[in-house]
C-alpha cells in the first residue's frame, strides 16, 4: 500500500486506484498499515470459545460477565489470578447453546503462522468456572479459536489518516457496533460531517493500558 493522493492496493497481481482506501483488515491490520507509514499499536492475541448447552431441558439463558473475583490492578479475574473475566452468553447460530470464554486470556499470535487447536490449560480454567456457576453442562460443539486485534486501551481505532481510513473495531467487542462502525467509516471515506464524538477512537490518541474500574460482586 502506498499513502498519497491515489492510494493504490493490490489484493494479489491486480493493482486498484482510488482516492480513499478503507483498511479492515482485522489482526492483519498493522503490517498493512506500517506499508503505508501508519505505525498503530495493534497486537493480534490467540483467543478460543466454547459452547455448551444446560443438562436436561433448555433454559432461557442471558448474557453473563463474570466480574466477580478483581485483581489488586482492578483488573477482572477469573478467580485464579488472571485478569481474564469469563462470560458466557446464547449462541444466536444455535438457540439453546451457550458460547463461553475467558476474554482476552490468550497469548500473542501471528496470524499467518497461528495455531487452530484450542489451549487445553484455558478449557480447563473455563470449564471450572462454568462448573461453579450454573447446572450441569454438555458440550454443544467442539470449541473454536479467533484472534483479536488488540490496542493498548481495548478501544476502538476509526480515523481518517490523510487518503486513508483506518477501521480497526478490536480488542474482542468490535462485531455488535458493525453496523453503526459501517457508518461511521463509510462518511470518513465520503467526508460526510459524523455528528458523534471520536475522540477516544483517534488513531493518534494518547495510548493508556486498559483499566477495569474496581467493583467486587458475591460470586
Amino acid at each position: 500500500m502506498r499513502r498519497n493522493d491515489d492510494t493504490p492496493s493490490r489484493p494479489c497481481p491486480i493493482t486498484y486506484t482510488a482516492p480513499v482506501a478503507v483498511v479492515t483488515a482485522g489482526p492483519w491490520a498493522g503490517p498493512l498499515l506500517r506499508t503505508a507509514g501508519i505505525d498503530l499499536p495493534l497486537v493480534p492475541s490467540f483467543e478460543q470459545v466454547t459452547y455448551c448447552r444446560l443438562a436436561g431441558e433448555p433454559h432461557p439463558f442471558p448474557t453473563i460477565i463474570d466480574w466477580s473475583g478483581v485483581s489488586t490492578r482492578g483488573l477482572p479475574s477469573d478467580g485464579d489470578g488472571s485478569t481474564n473475566a469469563p462470560y458466557a452468553l446464547p449462541n444466536p447460530e444455535e438457540p439453546g447453546s451457550i458460547k463461553m470464554a475467558l476474554d482476552r486470556s490468550g497469548p500473542d499470535a501471528d496470524p499467518d503462522t497461528r495455531s487452530f487447536e484450542p489451549d487445553p490449560e484455558r478449557l480447563a480454567r473455563l470449564a471450572a468456572w462454568a462448573s461453579r456457576r450454573f447446572l450441569p453442562l454438555v458440550e454443544a460443539q467442539p470449541p473454536e479459536t479467533c484472534l483479536y486485534t488488540n490496542t493498548p486501551d481495548g478501544e476502538f481505532v476509526l480515523d481518517r489518516l490523510g487518503p486513508i481510513v483506518v477501521g480497526s473495531p478490536c480488542s474482542g467487542h468490535g462485531f455488535k457496533f458493525a453496523p453503526l462502525i459501517g457508518k461511521i467509516l463509510a462518511d470518513m471515506a465520503t467526508g460526510t460531517p459524523i455528528a458523534l464524538r471520536l475522540e477516544a477512537f483517534q488513531a493518534g490518541r494518547a495510548w493508556r493500558e486498559r483499566h477495569i474500574v474496581d467493583r467486587a460482586f458475591d460470586a
